[in-house]
């Protein structure tokens, strides 16, 4: 919603200004939204597709752009990219960048499944709550072309069983960009055992076969690239304008789930610890607190080791990394020369980027 201004000077006949009851309600209606954005309204992070700190082009079935996972099966090529949006390419759109859904033939009927979906923390999130769901779609093909919504709760490991098809409804998009607007009621989890890694989940359907009808509102094959940006899910009957955070706190907020870890070319990065064996020990810090402690898993180059008793510079043969706590993880890396136990040493980036993801996902 867009600020609503009250007019107290206009000449009207017989008076001035607006009616009492419309400027009270243009006052009710921006302090709603006013309050609203304070306390963070959008329970969906990175919805304008600002961060995407693992890339910018997936297939399936992994975490794409910040917070978002892609999953497909029955159909070929399903893809996720980064789409960049250019500034005034869309006047009512201030997200820089779309997702991209695309995927080639489908080659199960029934079966098949195109589904790009972000998990809420907290299966009680909105419990017993009214939520409206907005978001703007950009449709590259034919008018008709239909997309689903659904909601889940999920209640996690050991917890009561999930509820699905929360709201499910399609929708069929007009060429070009799209405006939808949706309201679920969603129900109460009191009374529902939660385990650990219970969350609220928010999907995307961008085609299914019979075999998901209920979930997917009967969405039935579809085919043609979809569009997601500014994506929202909010308490209340209506839709409000986009919560747009500031980019250090959606930074920060993502980085409570995926942490890249990366050191450009040619930079010392960490101290370490010679441990003999031609191994060395170092500590890898993420920024914040995750929500669990994290994995991690080299998406780059190795490392370069200098200093632990060696002659000369190494090159790391092995690397294994060790969970420390919500915010450490321990790298054991093994060089091509010996080592000398309890000498200190430092590890840098070479000739390409040394990039870890630590990751503490749903």
């Amino acid at each position: 919603m867009s600020q609503q201004i009250i007019d107290t000077t206009t000449q009207n006949p017989g008076w001035i200004g607006d009616l009492a009851k419309i400027a009270f309600t243009k006052t009710n209606e921006n302090f709603t939204e006013l309050y609203a954005g304070q306390y963070r309204k959008n329970q969906l992070i990175n919805g304008d597709f600002r961060i995407w700190q693992r890339g910018t082009t997936f297939g399936a079935a992994v975490y794409t752009a910040d917070r978002w996972f892609f999953n497909a099966g029955g159909v070929d090529s399903p893809n996720v990219i980064r789409n960049p949006i250019a500034p005034g390419q869309f006047p009512d759109i201030r997200a820089p960048a779309f997702a991209r859904v695309s995927y080639g033939a489908i080659t199960d009927a029934a079966g098949h499944y195109v589904v790009f979906e972000q998990l809420i923390e907290n299966v009680g999130a909105y419990s017993g709550k009214t939520i409206t769901i907005s978001f703007k779609v950009y449709n590259s093909g034919a008018a008709g072309r239909q997309i689903a919504l659904e909601i889940r709760q999920n209640f996690g490991t050991g917890g009561s069983a999930t509820v699905s098809a929360i709201g499910s409804k399609k929708f069929a998009l007009n060429p070009g960009l799209n405006t939808i607007v949706h309201t679920v009621q969603v129900p109460s989890a009191a009374g529902k055992a939660q385990g650990p890694n219970n969350s609220l989940g928010f999907a995307f359907w961008a085609s299914a076969g019979t075999n998901w009808s209920v979930r997917s509102d009967s969405l039935g094959a579809q085919s043609g690239d979809v569009h997601f940006t500014e994506v929202q899910i909010e308490e209340g009957p209506e839709a409000t304008s986009f919560d747009r955070r500031l980019d250090a706190l959606e930074l920060l907020l993502c980085q409570r789930y995926c942490y890249a870890y990366e050191v450009t070319t040619g930079n010392a990065f960490v101290l370490c610890h010679g441990l003999g064996n031609s191994q060395v020990l170092a500590f890898l810090e993420a920024p914040t607190d995750m929500r669990t402690i994290p994995t991690a898993r080299s998406v780059g180059a190795p490392p370069t080791l200098t200093g632990v008793g060696m002659p000369g510079g190494a090159s790391i043969v092995g690397q294994s990394y060790i969970p420390v706590s919500v915010r450490t993880v321990a790298l054991v890396a093994t060089a091509n020369q010996a080592t000398t136990g309890s000498m200190s040493g430092y590890l840098g980036s070479g000739s390409q980027p040394y990039r870890v993801l630590l990751e503490a996902e749903l």
